[in-house]
């Protein structure tokens, strides 16, 4: 059967272009179609968790811990050192006060001499006849004295008493034979007893002023016992101990002899105490948290993929917001599960203090579909509020 058209017009014909580059079936876009529809009706089903995102840092649950110096006084042993571990209790700096040692050595030599004073008018009050004490038997000068003088006026008070004694008998033996009358007798006699009574109470008077003196000396050491345990007490304060276990920094640079301040700066120490994790959160972010959530931590200096995630729990969040650089943010403190990152072959590495986190805190779970609402919604609904304008309502 002949052509009814030449070759090269049934070539560049409409009809033979359309039998080479036409479709022969819609079978792929009926599949596109079939995708698309089905992937819109899963947008419901499909759930994902929806989080807010922070970022933080490790650090130990109690503040760093400054050590004062509680007096002032020059150095005399110091243990201070940048990065040196130290165990809560340890003495870590001596110091040594000139006043305060002036004083504990005055106030020993005081209580050793108010104790000997004490020691001798005990054995003077105690001892019934005082002229039997010797005063090489005494311990002071001050009381070997003060016997000796009484031990002399007692001498001659007793000489006094015996003179009175013997003209007392020749005057009873002058009345016996008539020689001497009866008045003149009962007077010499009596001045005889008035000496006697103002010898005894001259030794009564005495045993009460020793009594007197005793009394006042014991007060006084009793002051003075209680001043030195003051003393010891303050120069304990010059025996600088740790108050927490943990490792010192910012030291400061001191030496033999360096003379340090009251309430002077010393040292400050980082605790060793559990870790936890201080996560900053956008203001406007704050709102779902709560505490007793679970949280996922990305710690910065560990790729993540290799090492994993930490995980943990809020513990607190601040009660006041906070600004810096213009940002409004909450402090979450969260607590970790563990204190380390390990990869798959058991290789661990622990987490130090000032490693700097991304945390992500799960809020709930949502729909695709839910998520495609939100952002359409977002993006079609007009600004209701614009804070760069006065929001006073027109009349």
């Amino acid at each position: 059967m002949s052509q009814l058209f030449p070759k090269e017009i049934i070539e560049n014909s409409q009809e033979n272009n359309f039998s080479r580059h036409g479709t022969g079936t819609r079978v792929f876009y009926v599949f596109l179609l079939a995708i698309a529809f089905a992937g819109l009706g899963l947008l419901p089903l499909i759930k994902v968790d929806v989080g807010v995102r922070g970022h933080g840092m490790i650090r130990p649950v109690m503040d760093i811990v400054p050590v004062y110096s509680p007096v002032p006084g020059y150095v005399r042993k110091w243990e201070i050192y940048e990065n040196s571990r130290v165990g809560k209790g340890d003495i870590i700096a001596v110091l040594e006060s000139p006043v305060i040692r002036e004083r504990i050595r005055a106030n020993r030599l005081r209580r050793k001499r108010v104790a000997a004073f004490i020691d001798d008018l005990t054995l003077l009050i105690d001892r019934q006849q005082i002229p039997a004490i010797q005063p090489a038997g005494l311990v002071t000068p001050r009381y070997q004295q003060s016997l000796e003088e009484l031990r002399q006026q007692l001498v001659l008070q007793q000489l006094v008493t015996d003179n009175l004694q013997n003209r007392c008998n020749r005057k009873k033996e002058l009345f016996a034979v008539a020689a001497a009358s009866k008045t003149e007798a009962e007077a010499v006699c009596s001045e005889r007893d008035n000496s006697k009574a103002r010898h005894k109470l001259f030794i009564k008077q005495q045993r009460q002023r020793w009594s007197s003196d005793r009394e006042m000396l014991i007060e006084e050491k009793d002051q003075l016992d209680s001043e030195y345990d003051q003393l010891l007490t303050e120069k304990k304060q010059h025996r600088i101990r740790s108050p927490v276990s943990g490792t010192l920094q910012n030291v400061l640079g001191a030496f033999h002899d360096s003379f340090v301040h009251n309430s002077q700066v010393l040292a400050e120490i980082s605790p060793d105490t559990a870790l936890i994790a201080e996560v900053h959160v956008a203001s406007a972010d704050i709102g779902l948290l709560r505490e007793g959530m679970s949280v996922r931590l990305q710690v910065d200096a560990f790729n993540h993929h290799e090492w994993g995630l930490l995980h943990g729990t809020v513990s607190s969040i601040s009660e006041d917001v906070q600004i810096s650089d213009g940002r409004l943010f909450f402090t979450l403190r969260c607590t970790l599960d563990r204190d380390y990152l390990e990869l798959a072959n058991g290789i661990r590495r622990n987490i130090k203090k000032g490693m700097t986190v991304q945390a992500r805190f799960i809020v709930t779970r949502r729909s695709l579909l839910q998520l495609l609402h939100d952002s359409i919604d977002d993006w079609i609904n007009p600004i209701w509020y614009d804070t760069t304008q006065d929001n006073t309502p027109e009349n």
